[in-house]
């Protein structure tokens, strides 16, 4: 996804997103909606490592395991952009739509959700500065 500009998200721009060989504009979640569907990613998120942690002990483990990825992963994912999207035409979506581009819209909206890694990264960086000041 291009980098958003200071106009797109001052102005609340939708994320635009194409399914078949439509463009969907999907509307920005506001604070506590968006704080709501990331704890819902979270818990998708867990629920996920959780299968993936389980016993590997033999082939049929091993293969439930990849089962699970391989199938109720995309469900997840589907699950998800559905949650942040519920007003687009998902009916008409689903039968056109490919699997590359509800990853790549999962992606963008991961991004717009979770805004705040570049700040992280910098409190965490002026962190280390000002420990490294104080000995």
């Amino acid at each position: 996804m291009a980098q958003r500009t200071d106009d797109q998200i001052l102005s609340l721009a939708p994320l635009e997103v194409q399914f078949g060989t439509k463009q969907y504009p999907i509307p920005l979640l506001r604070i506590n909606d968006s704080r709501n569907w990331r704890s819902q990613f979270i818990e998708a998120t867990m629920m996920v490592s959780d299968e993936m942690k389980k016993d590997a002990g033999g082939i049929d483990s091993f293969m439930k395991g990849l089962g699970f990825v391989l199938v109720q992963f995309p469900e997840k994912v589907m699950e998800l952009v559905r949650a942040y999207a519920p007003g687009l035409d998902w009916k008409t979506i689903e039968q056109e739509a490919t699997d590359e581009q509800l990853a790549k819209a999962f992606s963008e909206i991961i991004e717009i959700a979770f805004p705040f890694q570049g700040a992280l990264r910098k409190m965490t960086a002026m962190g280390a500065v000002a420990a490294t000041s104080r000995q």
